[in-house]
């Protein structure tokens, strides 16, 4: 689970994804704005890391339709999950921040788009047909909330986190179809032998 904050301009921050992050960030994005709205309507505004309590709640609700077609489900087709990750706490932490992950996917499904000839499910029967959040507030865009290895972290620059992240975990799968390599890519940072993470 993840946002790859690339650019601050979102056309380019979604060129700039690999191939393989194209076709998969849409469906995590999507997620994340479906948690994000369940917190919302069943917890009110929650800019932090739900409690036990909160977490049980969720998962009851969570139970009485998970047998459902995502297509049949009340409020939202993906179930929410990964309540605490710290890009699930982010989206919800201000309406800010929840219309830039709906930015975001949408700027994602242009780009899958434009590689593959299609339109992404995820965002064309998920995202754009969200409900919009009732309660959360709108307090700017707040600190990004990274996701990767510490020693990646800077809080100041996100976007150069994440480009180092690219570098040093994504490499190893990086492509970039029908596209240039971004301009920021270094063959010399880059690691193309393996990864410092398991995950995608």
């Amino acid at each position: 689970m993840n946002l790859f904050y690339l650019d601050k301009n979102f056309d380019k921050c979604a060129e700039y994804h690999v191939d393989k992050h194209i076709v998969k960030m849409p469906l995590e994005v999507a997620q994340l704005l479906c948690t994000a709205i369940w917190v919302d309507k069943h917890l009110g505004f929650v800019p932090r890391a739900l409690n036990k309590v909160e977490r049980d709640k969720l998962n009851d609700l969570k139970k009485e339709i998970k047998h459902l077609p995502p297509k049949d489900r009340p409020l939202t087709p993906y179930l929410p999950m990964m309540y605490n990750h710290p890009c699930t706490i982010w989206v919800r932490s201000s309406l800010d921040n929840f219309e830039w992950t709906h930015c975001y996917g949408n700027a994602l499904n242009e780009e899958y788009c434009y590689r593959y000839g299609k339109r992404h499910k995820s965002v064309e029967e998920v995202i754009n047909i969200l409900p919009e959040p009732e309660n959360m507030e709108r307090k700017g865009f707040t600190t990004f909330g990274l996701a990767m290895p510490d020693d990646l972290k800077d809080y100041d620059n996100p976007i150069q986190s994440y480009r180092d992240y690219y570098h040093l975990d994504k490499a190893t799968f990086a492509a970039w179809t029908g596209r240039d390599k971004p301009d920021w890519w270094s063959e010399d940072y880059a690691d193309y032998e393996k990864r410092i993470t398991a995950n995608g």
